[in-house]
Formats: C-alpha cells, structure tokens, sequence
C-alpha cells in the first residue's frame, strides 16, 4: 500500500513532517480507524532510523517523530443478545 503513495517516489531526504501529518490527515479524513494510521506510520519511521544508523545517512532525520500521531480511541459498547441479560441475572442470583 505504501509504494502506491506518492510520498513513496521521494528521496527520504526530501521528506518533512508536513508531509506525513498531511498524510496522516488524508488517512483519518478517509474513514481509517486511529489505530490504524498510528500503525501505518510505525512501519514507516523505523526506515528513518536505520538509514541514519546503517546506511551512513548521518544527517537524516525522522520527520515522524516530529508530528503528533493519532490517539486511538478504543471505547466499545456492546448491546445484550436475546438472552444474555436474563442469563447473566440468574448467574448473579445468590441461592
């Protein structure tokens, strides 16, 4: 999915942190869940690191690191089935 972006075509040195909270914007506005584009740039800031650390890009920096990543909001609320609630009442009843 990633090599389909076009900030994939980019030299890693060419990338700011504006174009990643941009793509993190696009992502969220296209209905992807938090967690999910969270994810997405934790495969991608790794690459940055390694560069830096293996391929002798001393001066690179990890744009990623630089813009605010999306806050998951993991709530759930679940409704009873057919008789789950009358189930659970009688587990609860003390004999």
């Amino acid at each position: 999915q990633w090599q389909r972006n076009r900030l994939a075509a980019r030299s890693l040195a060419d990338l700011r942190p504006r174009d990643f909270a941009d793509y993190r914007d696009r992502r969220l506005r296209s209905g992807k869940a938090e967690s999910t584009v969270r994810l997405e740039l934790a495969i991608i800031s790794p690459m940055f690191n390694i560069a830096r650390k293996e391929w002798g890009c001393d001066g690179l920096g990890n744009p990623i690191a630089s813009i605010r990543m999306p806050v998951a909001n993991n709530e759930r609320n679940r409704v009873f089935r057919a008789g789950e609630e009358a189930a659970l009442l009688d587990a609860l009843t003390v004999s």
